[in-house]
């Protein structure tokens, strides 16, 4: 359990068991080591459809609001969150965190538009040129 103290409380009470032995992490980090894997799966299996950066970028600000609320809210006294709700929002947190990293990596976000490879396609030297 040592390796993962850096990163993640280990309190025994707010994480997962097996065999009465709690896991090295707590319920969200194990969600969001869950969701990881899941979003490359994901990925590979949607990467043909087109995807906007800006919609990624807005479902992982949302997805991270809704990890605060459900880790600030017991600190407010709204409520109590439960093992199922800090899964949950570590497993949304790790699915769009993955799918994002994935597509930034795969270099989708750095394409160029149509107009911006319409004037390379014009520009002395281009391969258009070249051909004829």
């Amino acid at each position: 359990m040592l390796s993962f103290s850096k990163i993640c409380h280990q309190i025994p009470e707010r994480s997962p068991h097996i065999n009465a032995i709690a896991l090295g992490v707590c319920h969200r980090c194990y969600g969001i080591y869950l969701g990881l894997p899941l979003a490359t799966l994901a990925y590979l299996a949607l990467q043909s459809l087109p995807v906007k950066t800006a919609g990624l970028r807005l479902a992982l600000f949302g997805s991270l609001a809704l990890l605060a609320v459900d880790w600030g809210a017991p600190l407010l006294g709204f409520w109590h969150n439960t093992p199922v709700s800090r899964m949950a929002t570590g497993l949304l947190f790790g699915v769009i965190a993955g799918f994002y990293l994935a597509h930034a990596l795969a270099g989708k976000s750095a394409q160029p538009d149509a107009a911006t490879q319409a004037d390379q396609m014009m520009e002395p030297g281009s391969a258009s040129e070249q051909i004829s």
